[in-house]
């Protein structure tokens, strides 16, 4: 009886094939499936940082407003604007109020360069602040008035578009997000 030798301790070629072709269509699989997990993340982060920065800026001129101001007043301070009952009027994106100390405060667009405009706060006691990030631009600001009777306070309506700061490589990581809301003035005083 002749004894047959069995050696069983290696792969055989078809068996590597196998592997190495199993591991050439998973691999690139799970690559792509990295590659678009690290790109909803970028996504996920720029927009969070977007409305974060908008949501804190609204949220800061809107409280600064109803706690502070009096009334509005001109750049100057030597006039009053919104005493016209039954009118809406129009401030554009730099806006001057007036506090019940006399101090001065303003909104208006900060410009850094074309790629980031920031909403800025500037207060004629010398604390000057930036109320956006430099990761994001605003696009419009823009601060209107209105008093429905002589007797009425008057309603401050504030509205801005912040985008991301510089221009995305791809369309689906552009965003943009648009506030606008409405603060009575609690104290308002005429001058």
């Amino acid at each position: 009886m002749m004894k047959t030798n069995n050696n069983t301790h290696g792969f055989s070629l078809i068996e590597l094939l196998v592997v190495v072709t199993a591991i050439g269509i998973t691999l690139p699989a799970l690559f792509g499936m990295f590659f678009i997990n690290l790109q909803s993340q970028k996504k996920t982060l720029i927009v969070q940082t977007t409305k974060r920065d908008g949501d804190t800026a609204l949220s800061l001129i809107e409280q600064t407003i109803r706690q502070r101001a009096v009334t509005v007043v001109s750049d100057d301070g030597s006039s009053e604007l919104c005493g016209i009952s039954n009118s809406t009027e129009d401030l554009g994106s730099d806006v001057t109020f007036r506090d019940s100390a006399g101090d001065r405060f303003s909104y208006s667009l900060d410009s850094i360069d074309i790629d980031s405009i920031k909403i800025a706060s500037d207060s004629s006691t010398g604390v000057d602040q930036d109320l956006t990030s430099p990761l994001t631009s605003v696009t419009s600001l823009n601060f209107s008035c209105s008093r429905t009777s002589d007797f009425s306070n008057p309603v401050i309506t504030i509205s801005f578009d912040i985008k991301q700061s510089g221009t995305p490589a791809r369309q689906e990581e552009q965003n943009a997000f648009t506030y606008t809301t409405s603060v009575q003035l609690r104290n308002y005083q005429e001058l």
